[in-house]
């Protein structure tokens, strides 16, 4: 299942069905993989591994909690300050 920016354009109560939702389907293991394409950082804490692409390459990957904590780390900047830069890293 490949999810790109899934909640972006929805109200927050909406954007809360599809986390659950989603949480529901990388809790149950049943051999799906979930591919969460996203700058929400809610949607990032239900991933399993962060991946972050910086102009085509990847330039972090671990997990969330990890990653986030990085000191000068790409997805702990993107993180702090998500409007800082058009160039910003996705994930």
């Amino acid at each position: 299942l490949i999810l790109d920016e899934a909640t972006s354009s929805l109200d927050p109560n909406n954007a809360k069905i599809i986390r659950r939702t989603v949480q529901r389907l990388v809790a149950t293991r049943l051999g799906l993989t979930v591919l969460i394409i996203t700058h929400a950082r809610d949607m990032m804490e239900i991933a399993d591994n962060i991946i972050v692409i910086d102009k085509g390459r990847v330039v972090e990957a671990g997990k969330y909690k990890l990653l986030a904590r990085q000191q000068g780390g790409k997805l702990r900047a993107l993180i702090e300050d998500p409007d800082s830069d058009a160039d910003e890293p996705g994930i």
